[in-house]
């Protein structure tokens, strides 16, 4: 991958399972601090995030905390991956 951080992760994630656009998410990070990413696509990197990270993370979480915001999914992956 790309770079170690959160961030990084995830938007490798993205483009790798989800065909995601990474320079696309990117550039809405750069521009508007957000990317808005299907909350489906967070639920197919689940499995990779977990075992990269070591944290555990719910489908209802998801859905709850994350919607369809890249920074929140980031910050719940921090969250649970510094609470571990």
């Amino acid at each position: 991958m790309k770079g170690t951080s959160v961030e990084e992760t995830v938007i490798d994630l993205l483009a790798k399972v989800c065909a995601d656009d990474p320079e696309r998410i990117r550039a809405e990070l750069a521009s508007l601090g957000d990317a808005e990413i299907p909350s489906l696509f967070f639920l197919e990197i689940v499995g990779p995030i977990e075992e990269i990270f070591g944290v555990s993370i719910s489908a209802s979480k998801v859905h709850e905390r994350v919607k369809s915001s890249f920074k929140n999914f980031c910050n719940l992956i921090e969250e649970l991956h510094w609470r571990g």
